[in-house]
This record gives structure tokens, C-alpha cells and sequence, in this order.
């Protein structure tokens, strides 16, 4: 089977953060983030990856600054909202 890019969520499950950003403009972000991945140890540095623009990204280049927030074992319904676009 051969899947593209974007199909990779199909395969592996991977685990979901919720970034938190603020514009330069004052407005506030939260986005599920599934490609979040701890590259030093202990957590010093992380790596997002995205192959889409998001706001998100817009705003960590534009201030240098995001929370990583780490939901609990059973919050699945909380987390899936914050997905929809409005």
C-alpha cells in the first residue's frame, strides 16, 4: 500500500497536544497538534510539523512564543471541538 503524506494518521496513532498561541494582534489560538515530537531530552526543545498553513504557525513565527498543553487519558471529546473550524 502506498500512502501519501497526508494519509500517514491512517496508519500510526499519534498523540495529540494542544498548542496555545497568541497573535500579534492579541488574539488567542488553541489547535490540536498531532505532529508533535520531543526532540532533547528532558523536553528542552520540541519540533511541530505541519504541511499546511495554520494560524498557529502564523503566530509562533510572528511572536516566537506557544504553550504545548497535554491533555488527560479520556478528554477526547474536550480535544476533537477545538478542530472544527469556525
Amino acid at each position: 500500500m502506498i500512502l501519501q503524506p497526508n494519509q500517514r494518521e491512517n496508519v500510526l496513532p499519534l498523540p495529540v497536544v494542544l498548542i496555545s498561541t497568541v497573535s500579534k494582534d492579541g488574539i488567542r489560538n488553541v489547535a490540536p497538534w498531532s505532529n508533535f515530537t520531543p526532540i532533547l531530552r528532558p523536553l528542552d526543545e520540541v519540533l511541530l510539523a505541519s504541511w499546511i498553513k495554520r494560524d498557529t504557525l502564523e503566530n509562533i513565527r510572528q511572536t516566537g512564543e506557544f504553550v504545548v498543553n497535554v491533555p488527560r487519558v479520556g478528554m477526547e471529546d474536550a480535544v476533537i471541538i477545538t478542530a472544527h473550524s469556525t
